[in-house]
């Protein structure tokens, strides 16, 4: 069949046909992106048509006598097939890009956000803006970017901007940005935190936090009597690396010495007392009973056989601190080897409270004494938070070595080692003298002697029957240990949007290649992968054209 003379109109007809198909398909791929239709957008889809239905009345002649063709039918055919399998490609990608849901299938969860850090960027009321400074294509910006993305999907508060340095060196000037693997720069009005060593979600979100709380709280533990060491974070029974998240979450550790201060100080949120192992002056007594009754908080730890007079000073208050050691003789909550000093705490270990995060991991601690509370104390409400099994027992014979429950005498299983308690009424709570002169540890307070201050309700304490939960060791071992006790201070400070569990980057694995395994799968990726695909391609091809 001879094809038909074409005319002058139908020599460019085909660039109809082309323009119109390029502003039709625009229109579709934002038709399908877009949730509202813009008015412009609208009349590009409608010109495209109309071009489109053009091209085919200008060549309807020709379209009519090429698809007689048994060629043109199979063209057709392919060519339909390709559209069709094309078509699904794009509408899957728009209906991902337009419905961005990810499904994280990694064991740690490394691309999913923590609980806190989710909380947090969603209750984000104030403009924060992030100045990410990255070299293209380094580990440190791709790690960065798929943080920014979780990032951008919770908030429209946080403005990130990604800038290489060797790029834009005017801006890395006036940022001071000397470092080549990357820094990160938070504003928040005048007030600027630089991260410049460690780029994980946990860094950046106590940037956030601290950016975000209107208030810095000041947590006062106390030392002179062998406290834990908040400095040491390579001794396991130091508690500097506790220290150190809790200054990372935008609190203040300030260490005094009650006797030299001659009280707690007014700027102190929260007293914390962490494994005394000396006994306190009777003055310090009525200073911590003047700091809870003008509405402030206490954090108490205290382990087995130490500080007597202390566990019987908290009898004011309604907390009964057994001298006693807890030992554990189920088998599924011992430590390997047996020890029954060591106890673990797991969500049927705790009654509900906002500071407790049912689901998450067990809770290690060794050396626990038992604390209950006094029914009947006026003007302090107390919740008995956990406790141990029905295989376990507080023995109070421990000095004789033999360690076997005693019915009667030592306190059986379920025992509690955790009460937190808040003030109600603190015109209840007895204050006596600080004068070393007037205090005596053997009486109780005497109110003639009570001194001038003004008391407030709302006073919070969290008492704990050991302060390994806070140790180095411990939370090397149960990374659970160190989200309770940021989520203890979080409750007693009352920052609610910290009560959840954090990120914790050094627990996240990671894959570190050698040169020649990186090699052999870049070979593989690159050649091998795409060769064979290749091959196959060009060997289908042969056969049909020897057909």
């Amino acid at each position: 069949m001879r094809a038909q003379k074409r005319t002058g109109t139908q020599r460019w007809s085909w660039l109809l046909g082309a323009v119109g198909f390029l502003l039709t398909s625009s229109f579709l791929i934002y038709a399908l992106r877009s949730e509202v239709l813009d008015g412009g957008w609208i009349a590009v889809g409608a010109c495209g048509s109309i071009l489109v239905l053009s091209w085919l009345f200008i060549e309807r002649n020709n379209l009519q006598s090429s698809a007689a063709e048994q060629g043109f039918q199979n063209n057709l055919t392919s060519v339909v097939l390709c559209a069709m399998a094309l078509g699904v490609v794009v509408v899957i990608n728009l209906i991902g890009i337009r419905y961005d849901q990810r499904i994280d299938l990694t064991k740690d969860k490394r691309f999913t956000l923590s609980e806190q850090s989710i909380k947090l960027l969603e209750s984000l009321d104030i403009e924060i803006e992030l100045l990410a400074f990255f070299s293209t294509n380094s580990e440190e910006a791709q790690n960065f970017g798929i943080l920014k993305d979780n990032f951008k999907s919770l908030t429209d508060k946080l403005s990130i901007t990604t800038i290489d340095p060797l790029q834009d060196p005017i801006l890395a000037q006036q940022y001071e940005i000397t470092q080549d693997f990357g820094t990160i720069i938070l504003k928040k009005g005048e007030q600027t935190i630089r991260i410049e060593d460690g780029f994980g979600e946990e860094q950046v979100v106590n940037a956030l936090v601290r950016l975000s709380s209107g208030k810095q709280h000041n947590i006062c533990f106390t030392t002179g009597h062998r406290e834990l060491d908040t400095t040491d974070t390579y001794n396991p029974i130091g508690m500097g690396f506790a220290a150190q998240k809790l200054t990372g979450q935008n609190y203040k550790m300030s260490p005094i010495n009650l006797m030299r201060e001659g009280g707690v100080p007014d700027d102190c949120e929260v007293l914390l007392i962490a494994g005394p192992q000396s006994e306190f002056f009777p003055p310090e007594y009525e200073m911590i009973a003047k700091h809870i009754a003008q509405g402030k908080h206490l954090l108490l730890m205290i382990d087995p056989t130490l500080c007597a007079p202390l566990t019987a000073d908290m009898e004011r208050y309604g907390v009964l601190i057994g001298d006693d050691i807890i030992l554990e003789q189920n088998p599924k909550y011992q430590m390997m080897g047996g020890d029954e000093s060591y106890i673990l705490l797991d969500e049927n270990s705790f009654d509900f409270h906002p500071m407790i995060q049912h689901g998450s991991s067990m809770i290690l601690m060794q050396g626990v004494r038992s604390v209950s509370t006094i029914e009947g104390i006026p003007g302090v409400q107390w919740q008995k938070l956990a406790q141990t099994t029905q295989s376990s027992w507080a023995e109070t014979d421990y000095e004789m070595g033999l360690l076997e429950p005693t019915p009667g005498e030592d306190p059986l299983g379920p025992v509690p080692v955790l009460a937190v308690g808040e003030i109600t009424d603190p015109s209840h709570i007895i204050v006596g003298s600080v004068s070393l002169t007037q205090s005596n540890a053997s009486q109780q307070p005497s109110t003639t002697s009570e001194p001038n201050f003004e008391r407030k309700p709302g006073g919070k304490m969290i008492v704990l029957g050991s302060s390994s939960l806070v140790s180095n060791a411990m939370i090397s071992v149960g990374p659970a240990n160190l989200d309770f006790f940021l989520n203890s201070i979080a409750w007693l400070v009352g920052e609610e949007a910290q009560l959840s569990e954090r990120a914790n980057d050094n627990d996240v694995p990671t894959l570190q290649l050698n040169e020649l395994q990186a090699l052999l799968v870049w070979i593989f990726s690159i050649l091998i992968a795409p060769g064979i695909f290749l091959i196959g391609a060009i060997n289908t091809w042969r056969t049909r054209r020897e057909r």
